[in-house]
C-alpha cells in the first residue's frame, strides 16, 4: 500500500506539471530570488475493497492443511478421517471474519471380518475477532461459534450403531483447535502490519523528487492512521484507511533527520472522509509566459477604427508589485505598448488569470496614455485571453493521463486501482521577482481493489 500513495501523488501532481501553455496550469520551478518551503496539513484516504474470491482461496488452502491432522480417535473405538467437503466461505464485517467450513467426516469401524465405513458432512462456523493495537500488532482470536451435521453418517451392524453425538463431540474436540490456530496464523501472516509499516515509514522518510529539472521536492510525514471498519458485500468487502500527515513542498532537496523511534499512532474510527487532499505550489515564470505570448501574438496584426498595429516582440516581467507586459509594435503606431496587470482568481469559473489594469504607450522614451482603440481594443482582449489558465480543462487531460498509466500499474501488482481527480482550486498566490506562485489545493479519490492477500507482499 505504501507505493500506491507515492504513485498517486506523482500522478495527481501532473495537474500542475505540464508545459506552460495558455490552457495549462503552469510548471512548479525552483525559486529565482530565494528558496521556498511550504508545509501543509494533508489528508490521504484509501478506499479499499477485498475481493472475497481471492481471500476465500487463501483460507481454503490453510484449512485444507489443518484438517490433515493427525487426529487420534482410538478412545472412541473408531477411526476418523477429515477433509474439506467443499470450499469454505468467508464473510468480513466490522472487525470480524466469519469462516464457514464444510468438513467431510469418514468414520471407520474395524472388525476381525472387515472394515465398516460411513461418511457424513459437518458444517463448522468460526468467528475471528481482529484488532490492531497501538504498536501495529495484529491480534486475532478465533473461536468455533457453531457446528451441525448437514449429512449424518449412518452405519448399522450387529451389535453396533453409529454414536452420532459421540462422533460430533470427538470431531469438534480434535479439530477445532487446529482450525482456529490456522485461521489466526493466516490472518497474522497476511497482515504483518508492523513490519509493513516500518517499511512504509522508511519510504515516507525519503523526499520524493517531483521533477529533477524543476528541482521541486515533496516530503510527507504521516502523523496518524485511522482504520475504518469493514463492510461486507456479496463479491467484496470494503473499508477506508485515513492518513493524517504533514506535506512539505520545497525548491531544494530537504535534509531529513533520523527516522522516528516509533510508528505513527493508529486508531479505529468511522469518521474517515471520502476524499484525499493535499497542496502544492504551481509556478508561472515570466520567461515561460514571454515565450507563450510571443508564440501567440508575435507577427499578428490588430485592426480597429481604421488603424492597425503589428506586434513584433513581447516580454513579460513579474515583481512583488504586479506584472508588466511590454509589446513592441509598428504600423499606425510605432513604439512600445506597456501593460500593467495583477493576478486574479475566479473561484466560480475556477480560472486563474491576469487582469489588465492599465495600458500606456511609449514613443521616444516618453510615456503617454494609450488611445482608446489601442488600450481598450483587440490587442488588450487578445492578451487577456492568452493569460487565462482554466484549471478544470487541465483536470480532464490529467485524468486521461492517469487512467493510461494505471493500466500498467494494476497489471504489475494484480490490483484494481482507481484515481478520480476532484475539485482543484487556487487558495492564494504570491508575486515574486520573475515568477507568480499559485498555492493549489487538490482533492482526489483513491480506490484500491485487492484480489488476493498475496498482493500485499508485492507492494
Amino acid at each position: 500500500m505504501r507505493l500506491c500513495i507515492f504513485y498517486v501523488l506523482s500522478l495527481v501532481f501532473a495537474i500542475g506539471c505540464s508545459s506552460s501553455r495558455s490552457t495549462s496550469l503552469p510548471v512548479p520551478r525552483a525559486s529565482i530570488s530565494d528558496t521556498m518551503v511550504k508545509t501543509y496539513a494533508t489528508d490521504l484516504v484509501i478506499h479499499y475493497k477485498l475481493y472475497k474470491g481471492g481471500i476465500t482461496d487463501t483460507f481454503n488452502r490453510t484449512i485444507s492443511e489443518a484438517l490433515k491432522g493427525p487426529f487420534d480417535f482410538s478412545s472412541y473405538g473408531i477411526e476418523v478421517a477429515l477433509a474439506k467437503a467443499g470450499n469454505a466461505t468467508v464473510e468480513l464485517q466490522g472487525k470480524s471474519v466469519l469462516v464457514i467450513v464444510p468438513v467431510a467426516v469418514q468414520v471407520i469401524k474395524k472388525t476381525f471380518l472387515t472394515d465398516f465405513r460411513a461418511k457424513g458432512i459437518m458444517e463448522m462456523s468460526f468467528v475471528s475477532d481482529v484488532d490492531v493495537d497501538s504498536l501495529w500488532q495484529v491480534k486475532t482470536k478465533t473461536r468455533l461459534s457453531a457446528h451441525k451435521w448437514t449429512e449424518k453418517p449412518t452405519l448399522t451392524m450387529a451389535g453396533f450403531s453409529m454414536p452420532i453425538e459421540t462422533i460430533s463431540d470427538a470431531v469438534v474436540a480434535r479439530s477445532k483447535g487446529n482450525i482456529e490456530r490456522s485461521i489466526d496464523e493466516t490472518v497474522r501472516e497476511s497482515f504483518s502490519l508492523r513490519q509493513k509499516m516500518w517499511e512504509t515509514m522508511k519510504i515516507f522518510h525519503q523526499p520524493m523528487v517531483l521533477d529533477t529539472a524543476m528541482n521541486a521536492w515533496l516530503l510527507i510525514k504521516p502523523e496518524r492512521f485511522i482504520l475504518n471498519r469493514i463492510t461486507n458485500g456479496r463479491q467484496f468487502a470494503t473499508g477506508k484507511i485515513g492518513i493524517k500527515a504533514k506535506s512539505t513542498f520545497t525548491t531544494y532537496k530537504p535534509t531529513v533527520g533520523a527516522l522516528a523511534a516509533g510508528l505513527p499512532k493508529v486508531s479505529w474510527s468511522e469518521g474517515v472522509g471520502d476524499s484525499s487532499v493535499f497542496r502544492l505550489v504551481a509556478d508561472i515564470r515570466s520567461a515561460e509566459l514571454t515565450t507563450s505570448l510571443q508564440s501567440a501574438l508575435g507577427g499578428k496584426t490588430f485592426q480597429s477604427d481604421g488603424k492597425n498595429v503589428t506586434v513584433k516582440r513581447v516580454t513579460t516581467e513579474f515583481t512583488p508589485q504586479g506584472m508588466t507586459i511590454s509589446a513592441q509594435v509598428s504600423g499606425s503606431f510605432t513604439g512600445i505598448v506597456i501593460i500593467h496587470g495583477m493576478p486574479k482568481y475566479d473561484s466560480e469559473k475556477n480560472i486563474l488569470h491576469i487582469a489588465i489594469q492599465d495600458v500606456q504607450v511609449k514613443t521616444k522614451n516618453v510615456l503617454h496614455r494609450a488611445a482608446a482603440w489601442l488600450g481598450e481594443g483587440k490587442i488588450r482582449s487578445e492578451m487577456e485571453k492568452q493569460m487565462r489558465f482554466p484549471i478544470d480543462e487541465k483536470l480532464v487531460e490529467a485524468q486521461q493521463s492517469i487512467n493510461a498509466r494505471l493500466l500498467e500499474f494494476n497489471k504489475k501488482y494484480d490490483l484494481d486501482m482507481v484515481i478520480g481527480l476532484g475539485k482543484t482550486t487556487v487558495e492564494s498566490f504570491e508575486m515574486r521577482d520573475g515568477q507568480l506562485l499559485a498555492f493549489v489545493r487538490c482533492a482526489f479519490y483513491l480506490g484500491v481493489g485487492i484480489r488476493d492477500f498475496r498482493s500485499f507482499g508485492k507492494m
